[in-house]
């Protein structure tokens, strides 16, 4: 009985917003998936804007590439390229399926994170320290550069 409901409630759509849902539910698989598949057999073809300007690495320099060696399953070469991008990775991944899901679905299917303004400045200043230490030229830090 819930599940007839549910399908009238998706029928009475508008056919705009339908469409879009049914569109939007084949095409970003599909879209995500030619990345992948790009990036595993060709590479990363794109160059760091922020590195061409200025000279110095910003905190998502190396994601491509530690992306192509995490799909080669080159773990500690992918950890190498850029720790904060593979340690992001889960929670980027959990929340771009939350979008998803909630977009097709029009429903909350998966708990949504709870985060406060707090953690949001937490994580930006992680990020700013990782742009920041990555570029000293001194042993330890060197070691974060991609």
């Amino acid at each position: 009985m819930e599940g007839s409901a549910a399908l009238k409630g998706f029928l009475k759509e508008t056919p705009k917003k339908l469409w879009f849902r049914i569109s939007f539910g084949i095409a970003a698989p599909l879209a995500v998936i030619g990345g992948l598949l790009y990036l595993y057999f060709f590479g990363n073809p794109f160059r760091c804007v922020f590195l061409m300007l200025t000279g110095l690495y910003c905190p998502g320099c190396g994601s491509g590439r530690a992306l192509s060696n995490l799909l080669h399953f080159d773990l500690l070469t992918a950890f190498l390229f850029n720790p904060l991008f593979i340690l992001a990775l889960p929670f980027l991944g959990y929340y771009f399926l939350w979008l998803y899901l909630r977009i097709v679905s029009g429903k909350n299917i998966l708990p949504a994170m709870k985060t406060s303004i707090r953690t949001y400045l937490i994580v930006i200043g992680i990020f700013v320290a990782f742009g920041i230490l990555r570029n000293i030229p001194v042993v330890p830090f060197s070691w974060l550069a991609p």
